[in-house]
């Protein structure tokens, strides 16, 4: 049996598209792409591939949303994701947003 993937709520999209606007540009001029993979937000950094001339996508942060909560997670030392240790779960796709930008645990940028 194959679990159904979910789309976001139409309303849930337009908050996440909103929020990761405002990651884009707290980011720039790092090239990210933000891809939607039905209730699932995965944020890719884009670097410039060392001998081609082709980019090398780099995932740095996953969102998972499960009505009402959003999980953040990272990529861990062995390319697996793991939630980011939170001390208050904050629920909003905002929060999560600032939580890559403030990067305190320094997990999104150390790749």
């Amino acid at each position: 049996m194959t679990a159904k993937i979910t789309e976001l709520p139409h309303f849930v999209r337009k908050q996440v598209e909103m929020a990761t606007a405002r990651l884009l540009e707290g980011l720039h001029p790092k090239k990210i792409v933000v891809e939607f993979h039905g209730n699932r937000v995965l944020v890719i950094e884009k670097k410039p591939h060392p001998l081609k001339p082709e980019n090398i996508r780099s995932p740095m942060a996953l969102l998972d949303f499960k009505s009402p909560d959003w999980t953040l997670l990272f990529r861990g030392n062995h390319g697996q994701w793991q939630p980011l240790p939170e001390e208050n779960h904050l629920l909003s796709v905002d929060a999560k947003i600032d939580a890559i930008l403030s990067d305190d645990y320094r997990v999104f940028w150390r790749q």
